[in-house]
Formats: C-alpha cells, structure tokens, sequence
C-alpha cells in the first residue's frame, strides 16, 4: 500500500506520503534503505578529478520514471565548488547523466539532482548502478555514508558495507 512506510515494520503511515495526488504533477520522493540513521555516518571524501562507483538497491514496489534524486553531502571547511557528475545506469541499458553545480551547496544537506537527459523507467530493477565524479573542484566533497551490512550496503569499493543517503524523485506511472 503506497500509503504505509517503507521506513518501519509497523504498518504506519508514510510520511512523506508514497503515493502520489493524481491532480499533482510531481514526483514522489523516496528513501534508498541507507542504515539506521542515529549510527553515525562516515564521509567517503570525493577529491577534485576523483570519482568512485557502486550499485544502490532500489526499494521494492517502486515504479515510474526517474526524474532525478538526492544524495546527502558535506562541504569542506565550508565551501564546495565544481560540478558533482552522476551517471546512473540499470541492466537493461537505460542510462542517465545529472550535473549539477555545487556553487551554492549546503554543508550536511541532501543535494537535489534533476535529470536533463537520458530517461531511466524503474519497472522492478533490483538495483541502479553510479558513478560520481567531482568536475573543475578546487576542494574535495563528503558524501555521507551509513554503516550497513554488504547485502544492503551499495557496493562502492572498499566501502562495501557503508550506504550513501539517497532518496529517488519518481513520476508514478498511472498503471
């Protein structure tokens, strides 16, 4: 029931709500199982030039299109620039590229990506692979990562069980 929460076992109510109003035309936000959220998290440090990449799981029942995300960041001795670079794939060839300047980011906030180009319809995928890689950056970014077992974690190298806090923008299909 797109009404109850993903979050907990006790059949409570989401909230934010999971289903989308359809006389709303936005998209419903969704949380990537990334841990429990009071132990705490370690930044994975994303120098300038530098990337890395994994594969996050994708919450079961979620359909739609993607229309972008939010990933939780630190800035350096407060202040980020460059550009943050993601590119998302899943296992049946469907890709995406988000850009998305961190000029004006928040330190401990989550970073909203918008996708521009390239369309990923979830239909059941287990997981979606990325890759994040820090463009023109004078200095490093933290992605914040929670400790998780290596089933759940998100398959970054040499943080196999750690995952990043993420939550996925999804335009439901009406079907």
């Amino acid at each position: 029931n797109p009404n109850l929460t993903l979050e907990r076992e006790d059949f409570s109510l989401a909230w934010p709500p999971r289903g989308q109003h359809p006389w709303r035309q936005e998209p419903a936000i969704i949380d990537v199982p990334y841990g429990v959220p009071h132990l705490k998290p370690e930044p994975l440090v994303l120098a300038p030039g530098g990337e890395f990449q994994g594969r996050f799981p994708i919450p079961v029942g979620v359909r739609g299109m993607l229309t972008g995300m939010s990933i939780l960041i630190g800035n350096y001795a407060g202040a980020s620039n460059g550009t943050l670079v993601l590119r998302l794939t899943d296992d049946g060839g469907h890709s995406t590229r988000i850009h998305v300047p961190l000029t004006n980011s928040q330190d401990n906030t989550l970073l909203p990506m918008t996708v521009s180009q390239g369309d990923i319809p979830l239909q059941g995928q287990d997981r979606l692979f990325f890759q994040l890689r820090l463009d023109g950056a004078t200095h490093p970014l933290a992605l914040w990562a929670y400790p998780l077992d290596k089933r759940w974690g998100h398959q970054i190298p040499g943080h196999e069980d750690r995952a990043l806090r993420i939550q996925l923008h999804v335009m439901e299909s009406s079907s």
